[in-house]
């Protein structure tokens, strides 16, 4: 099998590379070294014969150097057998690991394109997302203008309603069969009444917006003297903010700027309660000013009240006598009309 090619030089060239062809594909058949085979098997019978018992017989030393070499020709031919089946072998593991290797190519390929396109695709709907956001954004901008420009016409034509009815009953009045015409008011003597007992001074002033209808000063108070003003803004504050209008009180709590969030007064509502607080500050050093911040309202939204309200407290921080009174517990869930605080609150 070693020189396989000089035993066939008698055939012709295509009947050679036909049995070389044939002998390379079962290379377990062909073989220079006898092996077993499991076709057939020969069994010999010796029944109940008694087995030959013989000393062993020396070999000469030609025969048994023939014998030695023999031994290493077998030898190197069966190591021959071993290698070129182990050289097969490996040479069909070349090809299967090739033909591996092809197949995770074309599958990293697809794989490598799949992905291509789904970074296309996350990258086109995060830019659809983010276009949506703006979108959003705008809409919610525009819908809070709204609001607000519903809130204020609501308001005016609440005015202009209640200025109608107060027109159409005087008018009503006047034009009543019973009604007579009044003679021109005396003037009023405004001389001080010696005979009449001074009013006592208060001692607590509340200056307070719509949100104090149901405010309970004896609860808050007990045992002080306690007046209440209105004034719906903090434009009205600053006018009754004087000591020949409120006297020389113990306590002042003012309430108010809520209605100036959509009227802003001198650039903001922050600035102009800040400016509020200090003319309190100023007109009345000896007194103890309360100031409270802005309630929640359902038509603001709570960011805008909660960035005031903290500016407020950044600028009133540094004023000697003023205090702020932050309502952390009250939610919108109490107002009883969505803007206003029910007896409860």
């Amino acid at each position: 099998m070693a020189d396989l090619s000089s035993h066939l030089a008698h055939l012709p060239e295509e009947q050679r590379a036909d049995i070389l062809q044939l002998i390379a594909e079962y290379p377990v058949l062909f073989s220079d070294t006898p092996t077993r085979t499991s076709v057939i098997k020969d069994d010999i019978e010796v029944n109940n014969s008694a087995p030959i018992r013989q000393h062993p017989y020396r070999v000469n030393v030609a025969k048994r150097a023939a014998m030695k070499k023999e031994e290493l020709t077998l030898a190197r031919l069966a190591e021959s057998d071993t290698t070129q089946q182990l050289r097969h072998e490996l040479q069909q593991l070349k090809q299967d690991n090739q033909e591996t290797m092809a197949e995770l190519r074309r599958e990293n390929q697809k794989t490598t394109s799949e992905l291509k396109e789904t970074q296309k695709r996350l990258r086109q709907l995060t830019q659809t997302i983010r276009e949506l956001e703006e979108e959003n954004s705008t809409l919610r901008a525009q819908t809070l203008k709204l609001k607000e420009d519903t809130a204020n016409r609501d308001l005016s034509f609440s005015r202009e309603l209640q200025q109608m009815k107060e027109q159409l009953r005087r008018r009503a009045v006047i034009d009543s069969p019973g009604h007579t015409l009044l003679p021109a008011a005396q003037p009023l003597n405004t001389e001080p009444n010696p005979n009449r007992p001074a009013k006592p001074e208060a001692q607590v002033v509340l200056l307070m917006d719509s949100n104090g209808k149901y405010l309970d000063t004896k609860r808050l108070f007990p045992g002080l003297i306690t007046r209440a003003k209105r004034c719906q803004n903090t434009g009205q504050a600053m006018e009754l903010l004087r000591q020949d209008t409120l006297g020389n009180p113990q306590y002042i709590v003012v309430h108010t700027g809520t209605n100036d969030l959509h009227t802003p007064y001198t650039g903001g509502t922050a600035e102009a309660m800040t400016k509020m607080a200090k003319r309190a500050s100023r007109e009345f050093p000896n007194s103890r000013v309360v100031i409270s911040p802005l309630l929640p309202r359902t038509d603001t939204p709570p960011h805008v009240i909660h960035e005031i309200n903290m500016e407020i407290s950044r600028s009133c921080a540094a004023l000697p006598n003023i205090h702020l009174a932050h309502h952390t517990n009250i939610g919108t869930w109490d107002l009883h009309d969505r803007l206003h605080l029910n007896k409860a609150g």
